[in-house]
């Protein structure tokens, strides 16, 4: 028994020191902490109890619009931008997130490249609306409608003249939608936010090589290729240049 008591006491006195240790790093006593730090108005602590969050894997869309929150009101919109998109990728629809990022959009001296008004334009715009998981819940019930249709056509001719035009309607709409699939799916990884205000794209991956064009703060770029600390982006407009890696964050990490 003696031993017993011995063996107990120096469990606590070695495990608990590392216990408390330990909720003090887990995800949600860094979230409390940050939210504190952000409501007594000091934005870098809690940028850094967000970001610690990250580092251990543990993101999620709360975590990224509380972070983007935190760049904004510290006075760097373009980071603020990033990560609000990285919450759009768990909570694509929160109207709190939509809201704060239309406004920290509208914040900039210059409007980020967009993509050019044409009809699919929209449509890309709708699908950036929803989540992989989204789209292929979209796609799955889409199917079962036209598989549905289709019967319908086949086996109640009274309904053919109805279905016609929707049947048409539909097919469209599931090509568009798996169209934006496969471009999210392919574009993993390689879509970026400019969040630089100095954001330069080059001919070359040099810092003396001729500028092509200026990113504004904010816009969305694909990365076609990187070398050394450089990045060879596509802005929406079609434009292809080089930039420094500094100048951009990932949007899916």
């Amino acid at each position: 028994m003696k031993k017993l008591i011995q063996f107990t006491a120096l469990f606590f006195l070695f495990c608990v020191p590392v216990f408390a240790q330990q909720k003090e790093e887990s995800p949600v006593y860094l979230f409390l902490k940050g939210n504190i730090a952000y409501a007594e108005g000091k934005f870098d602590e809690a940028i850094s109890s967000y970001e610690n969050i990250i580092r251990q894997k543990s993101e999620s869309g709360n975590v990224y619009y509380n972070l983007a929150n935190a760049y904004f009101k510290k006075g760097e919109t373009g980071k603020a931008i990033l990560n609000y998109e990285r919450a759009k990728l768990f909570i694509p629809a929160d109207s709190d997130l939509k809201a704060n990022y239309e406004y920290a959009l509208s914040s900039l001296k210059e409007s980020p490249v967009a993509l050019r008004k044409t009809w699919f334009a929209f449509v890309e715009r709708l699908a950036q609306g929803l989540t992989i998981d989204g789209l292929t819940v979209f796609l799955s019930a889409v199917y079962f409608i036209i598989c549905f249709s289709w019967t319908l056509w086949l086996f109640v001719p009274a309904l053919r003249e109805a279905l016609r035009y929707f049947i048409a309607i539909i097919v469209i709409v599931f090509i568009f939608a798996a169209v934006n699939f496969n471009k999210k799916i392919t574009h993993l990884g390689k879509d970026a936010i400019i969040t630089s205000s100095q954001a330069q794209g080059r001919f070359e991956p040099l810092d003396n090589a001729t500028v092509y064009f200026k990113i504004p703060q904010g816009s969305r770029v694909e990365i076609l290729e990187d070398k050394d600390n450089w990045y060879k982006v596509k802005r929406l407009d079609g434009k292809i240049g080089w930039v420094k890696e500094s100048v951009l964050g990932l949007i899916n990490l």
